[in-house]
């Protein structure tokens, strides 16, 4: 048996993620983000206001690695904690300079999708992206 080749789906899936964020972190460098900074502001992006509960679901992190990522990207004042209307929640959205570094990252991110495209095509992608959706969904019920 090939190292390349584990038999374990875990084990694989962990090769590729590793292999896609330093793709994804070698592109998104020009603009001083990592990928796992810029998953977390395209979130905020789409999602404003959105609790730390609400973040640890949709991204399936821990709370614990999330809030450190958060409170990196607060030091850099790209998020800001605002107060839900009832004050007993705590909400996080983009600040005006972490939109223009969202902004500014959408370049050099879509220039990693298509370095990804063009290695795996389009059309496996996005079935693959369809799986790994239904997947995390599946085991996560």
């Amino acid at each position: 048996m090939s190292l390349n080749h584990l038999p374990c789906y875990c084990a694989t899936l962990r090769q590729a993620t590793r292999v896609l964020t330093s793709i994804y972190d070698e592109q998104l460098r020009e603009v001083g983000l990592r990928v796992t900074q810029f998953t977390l502001l395209q979130a905020l992006h789409f999602a404003p206001g959105s609790r730390i509960t609400d973040l640890v679901d949709v991204l399936a992190m821990e709370q614990s690695t999330l809030t450190r990522t958060l409170a990196i990207l607060q030091g850099n004042d790209w998020v800001q904690v605002t107060d839900r209307p009832s004050g007993r929640e705590k909400c996080w959205e983009l600040t005006v300079h972490g939109q223009r570094v969202f902004e500014q990252a959408i370049v050099p991110w879509e220039r990693a999708q298509r370095f990804v495209e063009q290695r795996v095509g389009k059309r496996r992608m996005k079935e693959m992206h369809s799986d790994m959706f239904d997947l995390a969904d599946r085991a996560m019920t």
